[in-house]
């Protein structure tokens, strides 16, 4: 038979009380809070959203978008997280204790979580590489002093990221130079920043939302700033939100 006593469950086996093993739980509501928004926005509110609701009907993607974000996406979001609050574990550990057949849907999602921490780390290697060579005094992209004149001058940013950036070959066949190392090191920088903010579970977690989940806000509304500070920012904004059924 099980009983609460006061917030923690605990188990009564002939007579006594023993208590269940002690879950680790977030320092406060605050660092859950954070976490939850710094869940919210990532890089895909800057870079994919916007290409997204352009591509997509301007105004008019915006709504089936907030339709599906009130009738899907937040309430799944409410239920996950409720969930996990509830049985105090993980996918694997939460689904299993609703019904021990959905086990494999709780193995699903630690996969799929997997498959996006991988090339998800690869992406902020691209962001970290970025942001180095943005504290040049020019452009690194700039100029045309590539050996390919003709692309550099059709596109110089798309050139600098598929010939400067990835090394990027005509076929996967063609190995080029060989891999990248100012990419290998900055994806290893992007691994050990990630262990350091998980290796004590929601310990470390929490303590990283701190700073995970506000600097993306920072940096969002910075770039709000600038963006309608540009000359054209009106004409840009009109044509971007503009309803196209």
């Amino acid at each position: 038979e099980i009983k609460t006593n006061g917030s923690a469950p605990v188990k009564q086996v002939e007579g006594e009380e023993e208590e269940e093993e002690e879950v680790e739980a977030w320092g406060n509501k605050t660092q859950f809070l954070l976490a939850c928004i710094g869940l919210a926005v990532g890089l895909g509110n800057v870079w994919r959203f916007p290409y997204l609701l352009h591509k997509n009907g301007g105004g008019a993607f915006l709504i089936p978008y907030i339709i599906m974000l009130c009738l899907e996406g937040l309430p799944i979001m409410y239920v996950e997280m409720a969930i996990g609050q509830y049985f105090r574990g993980g996918s694997i550990v939460s689904w299993e204790k609703i019904h021990p057949s959905l086990k494999g849907l709780g193995m699903c999602c630690v996969i799929i979580s997997s498959f996006l921490c991988i090339y998800y780390v690869m992406v902020i290697a691209w962001v970290l590489y970025y942001l180095w060579v943005s504290l040049r005094t020019s452009p690194a992209y700039g100029g045309c002093d590539y050996t390919d004149d003709v692309c550099c001058t059709h596109d110089k940013t798309l050139y600098y990221w598929y010939a400067v950036v990835l090394k990027a070959t005509p076929s996967i066949d063609d190995m080029g130079d060989g891999p990248s190392w100012e990419l290998v090191v900055l994806l290893i920088l992007a691994w050990i920043v990630t262990y350091l903010c998980v290796f004590q579970g929601v310990k470390s977690t929490g303590k990283a939302a701190y700073f995970a989940a506000t600097f993306p806000y920072i940096c969002l509304f910075i770039l709000l700033v600038r963006g309608l500070t540009l000359p054209g920012a009106d004409i840009g904004l009109t044509a971007l939100f503009t309803p196209k059924f």
